[in-house]
């Protein structure tokens, strides 16, 4: 149904065009998806990508997605071995900063390592499917935890796939001070074995974590 108005696609295709071609990114993509799923325009993966691109240019982490996603499955580009790699590895990094930010639900699509820790403030939610994918962290960035949870988050992991403190590296896999629900996973930490301290999950003040399943 529209909001306030009949619901016309076509009409929401030229509004949104308007305001994309004077620059606003969040309409550039939305005129991306009219064009990836032909609501209100012709059907057209390559300007659907054109969008995207136009909008994920300006910084619009849901542009960046979808523009990695029509590389990921070569939909109105060329699916090209490195400009895919690079630009999905970005994409999919930028997601998951985002969406732990702001809390939610997120799929992995692709196997990704962070450059810093991925932090859920206090007062978030998120539920990560780990969807047979990884995420690892960079071996040079010592002490970098891969996932931080701040007191008065929630996080819950679900699903096949494995979060990965490189060897070497002196973070956590998962450190919380919030609440970490765990359904499923592999865990590995590169803290040395013989370190007291070792730990896949390490909870700290008033963090709790319930494990259901998986892998440490």
């Amino acid at each position: 149904e529209g909001l306030g108005v009949t619901q016309d696609y076509t009409e929401a295709a030229k509004w949104y065009r308007k305001a994309a071609e004077q620059g606003n990114s969040y309409a550039q993509d939305n005129l991306g998806y009219c064009y990836y799923s032909g609501k209100g325009v012709a059907q057209d993966n390559y300007e659907a990508a054109k969008w995207y691109r136009k909008a994920a240019e300006q910084g619009n982490v849901d542009a960046q997605w979808n523009l990695g996603y029509c590389y990921r499955n070569g939909y109105g580009v060329t699916q090209e071995g490195d400009v895919f790699t690079v630009v999905e590895a970005s994409v999919i990094e930028n997601a998951l900063k985002s969406v732990f930010a702001n809390g939610g639900e997120y799929t992995l699509i692709s196997d990704v390592v962070i450059d810093e820790s991925l932090v859920l403030p206090a007062g978030k939610e998120l539920v990560l499917n780990l969807n047979g994918k990884t995420i690892t962290n960079k071996v040079d960035n010592k002490s970098t935890d891969v996932i931080f949870v701040e007191e008065g988050a929630k996080l819950t992991i679900n699903g096949d796939g494995n979060i990965t403190a490189v060897s070497g590296n002196d973070g956590y896999v998962v450190y919380s001070r919030g609440e970490v629900v765990i359904n499923g996973g592999t865990f590995t930490s590169g803290l040395d074995s013989n370190n007291e301290e070792n730990a896949n999950i390490y909870v700290r003040g008033n963090g709790k974590a319930y494990i259901n399943g998986g892998t440490f």
